[in-house]
């Protein structure tokens, strides 16, 4: 992933969810397709001491990453605040993304006098480098699901019948046909 792709709307919820939980970190799931943040899901921190470092909900994560698979979306990446810190992974951040998430874009938020801050790291096993953040109207779309057979068959079928429909009463409305008989006299 070369840059992180976040709608307005997405930067609100996740403001909304960090000033919700100050003082302490909170945390949650990017998710979408390519580099385009489509639904962001904030998780509850179950950290001993949410003050200073997070961890998800087991259940809620477990819970989210299977919506985002039944979706058809990818998991982009992980974001939480640092309510104090910098911008900058934490050494504990760094041994918990080395350990568990290798390579996962990892965004650091901060609410700073009511204005959302953010920093997105990729955190490999040997380097940590910065994405780009891109934070406008990036062509997000609603995730659009399949239709599946019976619901295509469905929508034939009720176009088929409306046309039928406007046809019988194009019909029916038309003026009686002119009587165009010649009498010889």
């Amino acid at each position: 992933m070369e840059q992180l792709q976040l709608d307005h709307v997405h930067v609100r919820m996740i403001a909304r969810h960090v000033a919700q939980g100050m003082p302490l970190e909170t945390c949650g799931i990017l998710s979408g397709s390519g580099e385009r943040v489509q639904r962001v899901s904030p998780i509850d921190n179950i950290a001993i001491d949410a003050s200073q470092y997070f961890e998800m909900h087991p259940m809620q994560l477990l819970h989210t990453l299977k919506y985002i698979d039944a979706a058809g979306e990818e998991l982009l990446a992980i974001y939480h605040c640092h309510p104090r810190g910098e911008l900058i992974p934490s050494p504990t951040d760094i041994a918990h993304a080395r350990r568990h998430l290798p390579g996962m874009v990892q965004l650091i938020v901060q609410l700073k006098d009511k204005e959302l801050r953010m920093k997105a790291w990729r955190i490999d096993a040997d380097a940590i480098t910065d994405v780009p953040i891109v934070i406008g109207k990036t062509g997000a779309q609603p995730h659009l699901r399949r239709l599946s057979d019976a619901e295509r068959l469905a929508i034939i079928l009720a176009a088929g019948l409306s046309a039928a429909l406007v046809i019988l009463v194009a019909v029916t409305l038309l003026p009686a046909a002119p009587d165009l008989t010649l009498t010889v006299r």
